[in-house]
């Protein structure tokens, strides 16, 4: 399954202002949810590159596998409260 994250690629978001990365994580955990998909190989390009490095954090061994294409990943995105 591939996906487009809020307010990126043909998706759309009726309040941009609200994207950050725990968002976006909480959504892909919704989708992963909504699916039922327990286990899973994880892709992330640029900012999903984030997104997809904090969902395989948190719960580690639902990863199958993770690829991080081009992801941005800075100091200052880490700090998410």
């Amino acid at each position: 399954m591939a996906y487009d994250a809020p307010g990126c690629g043909a998706t759309t978001c009726a309040n941009l202002d609200a994207v950050s990365i725990p968002y976006l994580v909480s959504v892909a955990e919704q989708v992963l949810q909504g699916k039922q998909i327990d286990r899973f190989h994880l892709i992330g390009h640029s900012m999903g590159g984030l997104t997809a490095l904090l969902l395989a954090d948190h719960d580690p061994t639902r990863i199958a596998s993770f690829i991080n294409i081009e992801g941005n990943v800075a100091p200052e995105d880490c700090f998410l409260s």
